[in-house]
């Protein structure tokens, strides 16, 4: 592709639509620039993978060092002696159970307890900063980018060096973004069965109270994504189409 890299990113609450959007847009980019390589990456799956890693049923008192090692690793940052034992402390925090946390690495919950840790006890932004590097090191013509929800990353999406950014949010009220939870049951294993209340609870953690403001201040793009059901999922398809183009247009004109 001739064009200029581009960097696309969701930010939306709980259950809004970014998955289904992010999958819409892939596929309309696919159609309108053929190509293209396209890449998509999540912070979700920074934490998953790093929970998996914590809570392996092989890590003991001989090895996590060891794993904290590699944690740092994989998130870029250096291995230096008071973030080696930062993370032996968030580690222990899990596999403890500590405070809500569970041994489950696919929970959104333990997700977003490990977002905080890493946050307050490795260094501010340093979820933020593993994914720039993933980014940096990517080939890719668009680099897609789902879930942003911390100030520093929206920091970071909008320095990324050589990348044009295009940041879409992504709405829905609390009464839709719930009856889609309630009809979830594939993927966040604390979700299956929620109440409001428990799904009020997971919407007021401090990873989750950042997005409307972030998303009304620096999105690029807004869509309300209302409904449940099909007639929902065309009108998306429609908006996505439309993102598309306009992800087309940029990167044409900074060519």
């Amino acid at each position: 592709m001739g064009n200029a890299k581009g960097l696309v990113g969701f930010i939306g609450e709980i259950r809004a639509g970014k998955d289904t959007a992010e999958r819409l847009l892939m596929g309309w980019i696919g159609k309108e620039m053929p190509g293209a390589t396209l890449k998509k990456h999540r912070f979700s799956q920074i934490l998953e993978d790093t929970l998996e890693l914590f809570t392996a049923p092989t890590v003991n008192s001989l090895n996590e060092e060891a794993v904290a090692r590699q944690a740092l690793l994989r998130w870029g940052l250096p291995k230096t002696y008071a973030d080696v034992r930062a993370v032996l402390d968030i580690m222990d925090g899990f596999r403890s159970c500590q405070g809500g946390r569970t041994r489950d690495p696919h929970a959104r919950e333990n997700m977003q307890f490990l977002s905080m840790d890493m946050d307050a006890r490795v260094r501010r932004g340093a979820l933020s900063f593993a994914m720039g590097e993933r980014i940096k090191g990517d080939p890719s013509d668009i680099v897609v980018l789902n879930g942003l929800r911390w100030d520093s990353d929206v920091e970071m999406f909008f320095s990324v060096p050589n990348r044009v950014p295009i940041l879409i949010g992504i709405t829905a009220s609390e009464e839709t973004r719930y009856r889609r939870a309630l009809l979830r049951t594939d993927e966040k294993t604390d979700e299956v069965g929620i109440t409001l209340e428990e799904f009020r609870r997971l919407s007021a953690k401090p990873t989750e109270t950042n997005i409307p403001r972030l998303l009304s201040a620096h999105s690029t793009l807004i869509f309300r994504n209302e409904g449940v059901g099909e007639e929902t999922q065309k009108n998306l398809s429609v908006a996505m189409y439309g993102a598309a183009v306009f992800v087309k247009e940029r990167l044409e004109l900074q060519t």
